[in-house]
């Protein structure tokens, strides 16, 4: 963006940070990119809107014996869905006209946080399973070359197993406190945990999913 060639420059600061951005894969989660912020000059005073209605998450993984969904199935149909609503419910938008606060606010959208808070948490658990096949049946020639093959990913968590666990510990740690937040309505207790919860969740992707760089 070239700052100079605009007569206004517009923020828009996401409070809780996301995931690294990553080339998107139809195979894994798509990553969360990371927030873009713009400076004004001086920001006027802010003014607190609520978000309004927030989309209600799927429904909270049942965790029961017989559940064979793949890790990939996992990811994609309860981590990821649900990880984007807890990152995106609150936000700061700056302009001209004042600062706009974005924030749950009413019980329906706490309650939508809490909802998807304890679908990420149940995913994790689930994910403790180390028999859990990552993606059965995938496509070789689709899969991209930054990211390891399911094969490869069965192979280091049966090598690392309690490192593959102690991410999920720790990211169910905050999830912990998140409930918490959420349940003494505490925006900004909230907000401060989306930086912790964003890396530990990357903190498994660079070990698990992420390739190193090459030269």
């Amino acid at each position: 963006m070239n700052l100079n060639s605009l007569p206004l420059v517009a923020i828009t600061l996401l409070l809780l940070s996301a995931c690294s951005e990553e080339p998107v894969s139809p195979e894994l989660p798509v990553a969360v990119p990371d927030p873009v912020v713009d400076i004004v000059e001086e920001a006027p005073t802010p003014t607190r809107t609520s978000t309004g209605s927030l989309a209600l998450p799927p429904p909270v993984l049942p965790l029961v014996s017989g559940d064979d969904r793949s890790v990939r199935e996992l990811m994609n149909d309860v981590m990821e869905i649900n990880a984007r609503l807890v990152w995106n419910a609150v936000s700061y938008t700056v302009t001209a006209e004042g600062t706009t606060e974005n924030f749950p606010d009413t019980d329906q959208e706490w309650n939508a946080l809490l909802e998807a808070t304890m679908a990420i948490r149940n995913g994790g658990e689930a994910l403790m399973d180390q028999n859990r096949p990552v993606d059965p049946g995938y496509d070789e020639n689709a899969w991209p070359d930054w990211q390891y093959t399911p094969e490869e990913i069965e192979f280091m968590r049966l090598e690392n197993l309690d490192e593959w666990r102690l991410f999920l510990v720790n990211m169910q740690s905050t999830l912990n406190s998140i409930i918490d937040t959420i349940n003494r309505r505490d925006v900004s207790g909230y907000t401060e945990l989306g930086v912790t919860l964003n890396q530990a969740c990357q903190s498994c992707h660079g070990a698990f999913w992420y390739k190193p760089l090459t030269p």
